[in-house]
C-alpha cells in the first residue's frame, strides 16, 4: 500500500475550459499544469500532460486561500471529541467482588410460593441432588468460577449465608484493598424475602432463625464510592432506586457542607447498577430456565444463550439439545467452536452498544474497566431472555431498550451439516472432526466494505443529505471490525478496509496501513502520544520507517507525539528523529519538506539541548530553513518559519495561552563567553528570514513571519525602542521640511553611541550591524501595519504599538527635546519632497511624463551619515511614502493614544453624480478573519497625557540625561535579560522563558539607567502565537482518498459543474461563426444602459456568465448582470484615500471567477463569492500583496497588470522601472525585469501562447518593447517598436495572428498593427481619433477594435466611441458620449472614459463620466458589408 502523499489522487471528473477562458485556450490551460502547479495539502498528482482531459486547478481557490492557516472552526452540529482518558467517569476500575449468596437451602422465603416443577439450578449447580451445606459450597464456587472467566485479575470472595456483621466485615475490608478503585457487590436474594419498598435487603442472624434487613445506606457506608452494584432478586427495582436517592442526597449534603468531594473522591451517583427485575416485579420460575437467569446472562452468557436457543428454536434434523449444549472447545480459544461462538456473542453484543448508546455511555461501561464492559455486554441478552418472562431488568446509569434490535448471527442451523460430525465423534481419533470457521466475520467486513466503502455509494449523512448539514452516520459494522483486528485470517483485510474508513485509502501491505491509522487517531486525539511514549517499540517503529519511502506521516506522527511532551521529545532526540528530517528538507515531496520542518519545530520548542546543538550543526539547520523561504510551495514556507518561530522561543503547544519567550533560550553556555554572539545569531537569523518573506504574495506567510520577528521583539526590546525613536525624530524633520535651523537628535545620538562603543573596530562595526539590522526589521514592521490582508495588519500593529508603548515609557519621553507627547504636525506641503496624494488621472499634458532621474530626489534621507544607518534609507522612504507620515501608520496605538491625521477631507476627483446606493464603508473580510489587534496597556486610556497632550508630570524636576545615554542603557538591559538566560542555566541547567516584565539591577555597569524595568506596565502580549500546525494537522482529519463534493456525481456543485461546461461549450460553438462576420457587420446594437455609482474608470466582463465588474474612480466594486440590468454586489476594494483602481481582472471564469483588481498604490486584492446566485456568503478576500513598490507621481500610469491564465502569471507594471512578475502557484515574484526606460508603463500585453515566455509593454514616452523574461533581468529588452509620439494607450494582441499585434498612441490617436518579427515599420495604421484616445481595446475573436477620443481645451462636451473593423477602411459603429463638463479643461485628459470588449460575445461596454454605462453589440442581422 501507497502513502497517501505517493499515491494519485482520485479521478476528477472531466470538466476543460472554454476556448477564450481566462483569456487563454483550453489547450494552454491544461498544459500549463504539466509546470506543477502546487495545491494545498493534497497528494502529488500525476503530470497532467498524461491526462488532457483532466480541468486545471483554478488559483487562488486552495485550502489556504480559505482559511489563512487558521484552523477551520468546526459546526455546532459536529461530533464532540468523548472524553475518554482521565476523565472523572473513566477512572472506573474493578479491584475486588464480595459475592453474597443469601439462599438458605431447604428453606423458601415467606413471600414466595414456588410451583412446582420450577427453576431450581443456581449456578448451574442443582442443589436438590447434594446436601444443602454442599450445594451451597459448590454454587459459591460456580459464582466465582464464573466471574473468573470474565477477569482473571480481580479478587472474588463468596460470601454464603452471611449474618449481618459478615457483610459489614466484608465490605470494609474489600474497600480498604481497594483504595480508589471500585468494588463489585453481587447480591442474590432467591433465599431471603424480597427487598422492602423502602430500599432494605435482607440476610440472617447467627443461628439462621431470623431475616435481618441491612438499610443501603450503611452498605454504602461500608462498602464507599466507586462501586458496581448487582441486585439479583424478585422486585430488584426497590433496591436500585432507593440506592440512587440516598446516592443524591448524600452527593447533596457533601457538596453544601464541604463543597464537594475532594478530587481523588467519586460521588456515589458515580456507582453503576444492574438489577434483575423492576419494584413490582417476580423472577421467572420456568423449570427450563436456572432459577438465577439474570446472573446466569451476566457471567456465563454462551451457556445461557445456548439453552435459550434450545428451548425456543426447532432443531435441525440429526442435532439434539445435549449435542447443542455439549459444544465442544474452550472460551478462550477462537479457533474453536465454543470459543467462535463467544467471539462473535461479543462482537454482537458491541456493535448494538455501539449503535444504540451514546458515545459517552458507551465509552464509561465499555472501554473503561474488562468486568464492567463484560457485565454491560452480557446484559444485552439478559434484557433479551427476561423481557420474554415479563421481567424488565434495569441498569444505572440508565439504558435505552436493545431488545427488539434485529439480530442475523450465526446459528445451529448453519452448521448443523458439521455438528454431527463434531459432537459425539470418536475422540480417539487425531484430530476428532475438521473444524471449519464460521463465516460470520467475513460476511460483516463484506457488508462494512460494501455498504461503506464502495464508491458507488453515495457518501451522505444518515438521512441521505449533504454532509455539511447532517454529520456522517459512523457504519454499524465498525465494532466487528475492531474485533476483527484479534484474528490472524482476518487481520490484514481488516486493517486494510479500518484504514480505508480512516482514511480512505488503498493498499496492499500492512506497514502503510498501520501509519494511516496511528495518523488518523493522532490528528484527532492528540493524547494518545502517551501512549505511543509507553510503548517504546511503538515510536521506534516509526523513527526507523523514517528512513524509508514513508515518510511525511512518520514525520506528522513523531511531531505530534513531542508537541507539548517532553518524554517524547527527549525520545524522539535519541532516536536521531533530528538529523532524518534535517536530511528530509530536500526531498522532492512537498508533503515531506513541510512535516519535517515542523517536526524539527517541534523537537526545538522549549529545548535548550536540542536548539544548542541546532546552532553548532553542520551543515546548519538554520540555513535549510533559511533556504526553504524561497520554496515553491507556500506550505513549505510556513512550515520553516514556524520551526524558526521555535528555535526563537515561540511555543508550539496546542494551548492558545501558551505562547512561549526567552528566545533561543541558553543554548546551554555556547556563547557565555561571547555574549554578543548571542544576539547576533538571534538577529540575523531573523533579518535573512525578513528580507526573504516580506514581500511574499501569500498573507499566509507573512502572518508567519509577523510571528518570529514577536520573538525578536520580545527579548531585544530596548533596540527596538531605540530603532523607534531614532525613526521618529527623522519623520519629524521631514515634517518640517528638513528645517536647517532644526536640531538634528538623531544623527548627534548615533555619533556618541558610536564613539562610546568599547572594543575594537571590527566590534564597533559589528554593533552597528546588529542596529541596522533591527531598524530594517522595524521598518518591515511599518510597512506591514498598513498590509492590504486584515489579519497580517492586525498582528504587526500589535507588535507596532507595543515597540511604541515602550517607547512613550522610556526615557526618552523624559528628554528635554521630546515631541514624543505632543501629535505630530502635518508634513509642510511647500517644503516636502513628496506630494499629496491625489485621485488617478492616467495623464496628462501634452508631454510625455517621465520618471525622475534618480529615486533619491524623491526620498527623504534616514540619517545623513553615510556610516550610520544610511543602507536603509531606501526602505524608510518606501515606507513614509506609502504611510505619509510614522503616526498615520500609527493611527490606533494603545486604545486612546493615537496621533488623528488632519487629512481626512474628501477625495479631489469627486464623481458628478450621486451615487444610487449608499456606498459601503468597509471592504470584504477574509473568510476566517481570526487574528485581532491586542493593545499594549492593560487598561483602554492611558493617564500620563493631560488634555493638550503634554506630560501631566510635567512640572516633577527630571535627571539630566542625553539620547545617546538612553540608547546606551536600553541595550544594556536587554544584554542583562540575556545574561539572566545564561545564569540560570548555570544554575539549574534548565531552560525557562525571558520574564515579561524586565526588573534588572545596576549590578552589571553601575548606570543609573540600567533597571528601567522596560515593560514593567505593559501587558505581555509577546511573542505571538501561531496556529499552523494545527491547521496543517486537518489534513489528515479529512478523507484522503474520498472525492470533494464538486467531483461527486450526482451532488448538487458536480450538477452545477457540468452545466457550466455545456454552456461553456455552446457559447465557444457559436462564437467562430459571429466571430467571422463581426468585422463586416455594424455595432450599433443597443444591448442594455445601467447606472453605476461614480465614474467607471475600469471595467472587464465575465467571458461566460452575464456579468460585467465595474470599478469607479475611489474604490468602489459593482458587479452587474447586464442581461437584466440588475446589481448583483457591491464591495469597497480597501485601497487609501485619494488611489484609485486602474486594474481589474476576473479569473477562474471556467469554474466561477474571482476578481482581480490592481490599484495605483501598488496593491493587488482577490475577491470571491461575488455572485449571490451561487449562495455562497457574503463577498470575500482571498489575497492581497504589494505587487509593485512604484515612485509616487501625481499623473502617472497607475498599476498595469496584465494576467496569463496560462501559466498563472501575473505581470505588473506602472509608475516604476520594472515590471514585475508574480507566480500564482507559488505566490512568489518571479524575475523582476528592468524596463530600460524612464518614461512609465502604460500597457502590458502578453503573449496567448502557453510557451511563450515574451511580452509587450507600453510606455508614456511613446515606445513599445518586447521583453523575454528567458533573457537577463537587465537586459531583456529583445527589441523596441517605434511606436508613437507620446503616451501609448493600450495594447492588444491580434485576435487571430499570435505574431501580431496592435498598439494604440494616446495624444496622436493613431492605431498600428505590428508584426513581432518587423520592428521596423507598421502592418496597418489607422487614424482613429486625431484629438487623442482616452480609451483603446481589441475584441479577442473578431477582427475588429474600438476607442474613445479624448477630452482636451478644445473638445470637451463630448466625446466619440468608434469601432473599426481590420477588414475595411470604414468606420464599423460610433457613438457620441456626453461628458457632463460645465467648463472646459486646462489640459487633455485621457481616462475619461472607460472601454472594454466582451472575451466571447460580440460585444463591447462603454463607461461614462456621470456613471452611466452603456452595452452595445453587434446586429448580427444585419447585412455584411463586405
Amino acid at each position: 500500500m501507497r502513502s497517501p502523499e505517493a499515491m494519485p489522487s482520485a479521478k476528477r471528473p472531466k470538466f476543460h475550459t472554454g476556448s477564450d477562458s481566462d483569456s487563454e485556450t483550453e489547450s494552454s490551460r491544461v498544459a500549463s499544469n504539466s509546470r506543477g502547479r502546487l495545491d494545498t495539502h493534497t497528494p502529488n498528482r500525476p503530470d497532467a500532460s498524461v491526462d488532457t482531459a483532466t480541468p486545471p486547478i483554478p488559483y487562488w481557490s486552495a485550502k489556504r486561500h480559505l482559511t489563512c492557516g487558521n484552523p477551520t472552526p468546526q459546526p455546532s452540529w459536529s461530533a464532540k471529541l468523548t472524553p475518554w482518558r482521565n476523565s472523572t467517569l473513566g477512572k472506573l476500575k474493578t479491584a475486588n467482588a464480595a459475592l453474597i449468596l443469601c439462599l438458605n437451602m431447604d428453606v423458601d422465603p415467606p413471600d414466595v410460593i414456588k410451583t412446582q416443577p420450577c427453576a431450581a439450578l443456581e449456578c448451574w449447580v442443582d442443589p436438590r441432588l447434594l446436601p444443602a451445606s454442599r450445594a451451597l459450597e459448590a454454587i459459591g464456587a460456580n459464582l466465582k468460577s464464573q466471574y473468573e472467566g470474565l477477569s482473571l485479575k480481580i479478587q472474588y470472595k463468596p460470601i454464603l449465608d452471611p449474618s449481618q456483621d459478615d457483610i459489614r466485615k466484608c465490605c470494609q475490608q474489600l474497600r480498604r484493598q481497594a483504595k480508589d478503585d471500585a468494588v463489585l457487590f453481587h447480591y442474590n436474594g432467591h433465599g431471603v424475602p424480597k427487598p422492602t419498598a423502602s430500599g432494605e435487603l435482607w440476610c440472617f442472624n447467627r443461628n439462621y432463625t431470623q431475616y435481618i434487613p441491612v438499610g443501603l445506606h450503611e452498605i454504602q457506608t461500608w462498602l464507599g464510592s466507586p462501586g458496581v452494584y448487582i441486585w439479583d432478586c424478585s422486585a430488584a427495582g426497590h433496591l436500585l432506586q432507593n440506592f440512587n436517592t440516598i446516592a443524591e442526597r448524600r452527593d447533596t449534603d457533601m457538596n453544601f457542607q464541604r463543597g464537594g468531594y475532594p478530587v481523588d473522591a467519586t460521588p456515589f451517583m458515580h456507582s453503576i447498577q444492574l438489577a434483575a427485575c423492576a419494584a413490582n416485579e417476580q423472577l421467572p420460575s420456568c423449570p427450563e430456565l436456572p432459577a438465577d437467569v439474570f446472573t446466569s446472562c451476566l457471567t456465563s452468557p454462551i451457556d445461557m444463550a445456548l439453552r435459550y436457543f434450545v428451548i425456543n428454536e426447532r432443531l435441525p434434523d440429526g442435532v439434539e439439545p445435549d449435542m447443542i449444549m455439549q459444544l465442544p472447545g474452550d472460551l478462550k480459544d477462537r479457533r474453536t467452536p465454543l470459543g467462535e461462538l463467544n467471539w462473535i456473542f461479543i462482537a454482537i453484543t458491541d456493535t448494538i452498544a455501539w449503535t444504540s448508546f451514546s458515545r459517552e455511555t458507551f465509552s464509561r461501561l465499555y472501554r473503561c474497566d474488562l468486568l464492567v464492559a463484560s457485565l454491560f455486554r452480557n446484559f444485552l441478552l439478559a434484557e433479551r431472555i427476561l423481557k420474554n418472562y415479563n421481567c424488565t431488568p434495569h441498569t444505572y446509569p440508565p439504558l435505552p431498550a436493545t431488545n427488539t434490535i434485529r439480530i442475523h448471527s450465526p446459528s445451529v442451523h448453519d452448521e448443523h451439516d458439521v455438528l454431527p460430525g463434531r459432537i459425539g465423534s470418536d475422540t480417539s481419533q487425531s484430530p476428532p472432526y475438521v473444524y471449519v470457521p464460521n463465516r460470520f466475520f467475513a460476511d460483516q467486513l463484506t457488508a462494512f466494505e460494501d455498504f461503506y466503502l464502495d464508491e458507488d455509494t453515495p457518501k451522505r449523512g444518515s438521512f441521505g443529505f449533504d454532509d455539511a448539514l447532517v454529520p456522517r452516520k459512523p457504519p454499524d459494522q465498525l465494532p466487528i471490525v475492531l474485533q476483527v483486528l484479534l484474528s490472524q485470517p482476518h487481520r490484514l483485510r481488516a486493517l486494510i478496509l479500518l484504514s480505508q474508513f480512516l482514511l480512505q485509502a488503498a493498499g496492499q501491505d500492512l506497514r502503510p496501513v498501520l501509519i494511516f491509522i496511528w495518523t488518523r487517531i493522532l490528528a484527532v486525539d492528540p493524547s494518545v502520544q502517551t501512549d505511543l511514549y509507553n510503548n517504546p517499540q511503538g515510536y521506534r517503529y516509526f523513527t526507523r520507517i523514517l528512513a524509508m519511502p514513508m515518510m511525511a506521516m512518520c514525520c506528522f506522527i513523531l511531531s505530534s507525539l513531542s508537541r507539548d511532551f517532553p518524554n517524547g521529545q527527549n525520545a524522539c532526540l535519541d532516536e536521531r528523529v533530528f538529523e532524518a528530517c534535517l536530511h528530509k528538507l530536500d526531498d522532492g515531496d512537498f508533503l515531506l519538506r513541510q512535516w519535517a520542518a515542523l517536526c524539527m519545530a517541534q523537537l526545538w520548542d522549549s529545548s535548550d539541548k536540542a536548539r544548542a546543538d541546532a546552532i553548532s550543526m553542520q551543515p546548519s539547520p538554520t540555513e535549510k530553513l533559511i533556504d526553504l523561504l524561497c520554496d515553491a510551495s507556500v506550505e513549505v514556507r510556513c512550515a520553516a518559519l514556524f520551526a524558526l518561530q521555535t528555535l526563537m522561543g515561540t511555543s508550539g503547544a496546542a494551548d492558545p495561552e501558551k505562547r512561549g519567550g526567552g528566545g533561543t533560550g541558553t543554548l546551554l553556555g555556547l556563547f557565555d563567553q561571547d555574549e554578543s554572539m548571542h544576539l547576533r545569531v538571534e538577529v540575523s537569523l531573523v533579518t535573512n528570514a525578513t528580507f526573504q518573506i516580506k514581500e511574499d504574495a501569500s498573507p499566509m506567510c507573512r502572518k508567519e513571519l509577523l510571528v518570529l520577528i514577536s520573538c525578536l521583539v520580545k527579548e531585544w526590546r530596548g533596540y527596538f525602542v531605540v530603532c523607534a525613536w531614532l525613526y521618529w525624530e527623522e519623520d519629524r524633520r521631514w515634517r518640517s521640511g528638513y528645517d536647517v535651523d532644526q536640531e538634528d537628535l538623531a544623527t548627534e545620538a548615533i555619533q556618541e553611541w558610536e564613539e562610546s562603543l568599547p572594543g575594537d573596530n571590527q566590534q564597533v562595526a559589528e554593533s552597528k550591524i546588529i542596529l541596522k539590522s533591527i531598524f530594517t526589521i522595524f521598518l518591515v514592521l511599518l510597512d506591514l501595519s498598513i498590509d492590504p490582508y486584515p489579519e497580517v495588519a492586525a498582528h504587526a500593529q500589535t507588535i507596532v504599538d507595543y515597540v511604541m508603548a515602550l517607547l512613550l515609557e522610556s526615557p526618552f519621553s523624559k528628554l528635554s527635546c521630546t515631541t514624543l507627547k505632543h501629535a505630530p504636525e502635518l508634513p509642510n506641503e511647500s517644503n516636502s519632497p513628496i506630494e499629496p496624494p491625489v485621485a488617478r488621472q492616467r495623464t496628462h499634458s501634452t508631454q510625455s511624463v517621465n520618471l525622475p532621474p534618480s529615486p533619491n530626489k524623491l526620498r527623504r534621507p534616514a540619517f545623513s551619515r553615510a556610516d550610520t544607518i544610511a543602507n536603509v534609507t531606501n526602505s524608510v522612504s518606501n515606507t513614509l511614502r506609502r504611510t505619509s507620515s510614522f503616526a498615520n501608520a500609527l493611527k490606533s496605538l494603545a486604545g486612546g493614544v493615537t496621533f488623528p491625521s488632519a487629512d481626512d477631507g474628501l477625495s479631489l476627483f469627486s464623481s458628478p453624480s450621486k451615487p444610487e446606493f449608499s456606498e459601503p464603508l468597509r471592504p470584504p473580510s477574509p473568510n476566517l478573519n481570526v487574528v485581532k489587534y491586542v493593545s499594549p496597556y492593560y487598561r483602554s486610556a492611558v493617564p500620563y497625557t493631560n488634555g493638550n497632550g503634554a506630560q501631566a508630570d510635567q512640572d516633577i524636576p527630571q535627571p539630566i540625561f542625553f539620547p545617546a545615554h538612553v540608547m546606551e542603557a536600553l541595550m544594556e538591559e536587554d544584554m542583562e535579560r540575556l545574561r539572566a538566560r545564561h545564569r540560570r542555566h548555570r544554575r539549574n541547567g534548565n531552560s525557562v522563558p525571558s520574564p515579561s516584565r524586565s526588573t534588572f539591577s545596576t549590578d552589571s555597569t553601575g548606570s543609573y539607567l540600567v533597571g528601567l524595568g522596560t515593560g514593567n506596565n505593559m501587558k505581555d502580549v509577546l511573542p505571538l502565537k501561531s496556529s499552523y500546525f494545527d491547521w496543517c494537522t486537518e489534513y489528515f482529519t479529512e478523507p484522503q482518498m474520498r472525492q470533494t463534493e464538486a467531483d461527486e456525481p450526482g451532488s448538487v456543485q458536480y450538477n452545477h459543474q457540468v452545466w457550466r461546461q455545456r454552456r461553456n461549450e455552446q457559447v465557444d460553438a457559436e462564437i467562430h461563426s459571429q466571430a467571422e462576420a463581426a468585422p463586416y457587420l455594424p455595432w450599433d446594437r443597443s444591448v442594455a444602459t445601467l447606472q453605476a455609482t461614480g465614474h467607471p474608470m475600469t471595467m472587464a466582463f465575465h467571458s461566460y456568465d452575464k456579468h460585467l465588474v465595474v470599478a469607479n474612480e475611489n474604490d468602489v466594486v459593482t458587479v452587474w448582470d447586464w442581461s437584466s440590468k440588475k446589481r448583483l454586489n457591491q464591495f469597497c476594494n480597501g485601497n487609501h484615500r485619494g488611489s484609485s483602481i486602474t486594474s481589474l481582472h476576473l479569473i477562474n471564469q471556467d469554474v466561477g471567477g474571482i476578481i482581480l483588481t490592481g490599484s495605483d498604490d501598488g496593491i493587488i486584492r482577490l475577491f470571491r463569492n461575488y455572485d449571490p446566485a451561487l449562495e455562497q456568503g457574503p463577498v470575500q478576500l482571498v489575497s492581497a500583496f504589494r505587487g509593485l513598490e512604484r515612485i509616487p507621481m501625481q499623473r502617472g500610469s497607475g498599476l498595469i497588470t496584465d494576467w496569463k491564465a496560462s501559466n498563472g502569471t501575473l505581470l505588473i507594471g506602472g509608475d516604476s522601472r520594472v515590471i514585475q512578475t508574480w507566480d500564482a502557484q507559488t505566490e512568489l515574484h518571479g524575475p523582476e525585469i528592468e524596463t530600460q526606460s524612464d518614461s512609465p508603463v502604460t500597457a502590458i500585453a502578453a503573449g496567448r501562447n502557453v510557451f511563450s515566455d515574451t511580452f509587450l509593454a507600453g510606455f508614456a514616452d511613446g515606445a513599445v518593447k518586447m521583453f523575454d523574461l528567458r533573457l537577463d533581468v537587465e537586459e531583456p529588452v529583445v527589441t523596441t517598436f517605434p511606436g508613437h509620439s507620446a503616451w501609448v494607450q493600450n495594447i492588444c494582441p491580434h485576435p487571430t495572428y499570435s505574431h501580431q499585434f496592435l498598439s494604440a498612441g494616446s495624444q496622436d490617436g493613431v492605431v498600428k498593427l505590428w508584426d513581432l518579427r518587423n520592428n521596423r515599420e507598421a502592418l496597418g495604421t489607422w487614424n482613429l481619433s486625431p484629438s487623442g484616445l482616452a480609451a483603446f481595446d481589441v475584441h479577442r475573436n473578431a477582427e475588429v477594435f474600438a476607442g474613445s477620443s479624448a477630452i482636451s481645451p478644445t473638445q470637451w462636451k463630448e466625446q466619440k466611441v468608434k469601432v473599426q473593423s481590420m477588414k475595411k477602411a470604414t468606420v464599423s459603429s460610433a457613438l457620441v458620449v456626453s461628458t457632463g463638463h460645465v467648463h472646459p479643461p486646462r489640459r487633455s485628459t485621457h481616462r475619461m472614459t472607460s472601454l472594454v470588449f466582451h472575451p466571447t460575445e460580440m460585444l463591447y461596454g462603454v463607461g461614462e463620466p456621470d456613471g452611466t454605462v452603456r452595452i452595445l453589440g453587434c446586429n448580427l442581422g444585419a447585412e455584411p458589408d463586405y
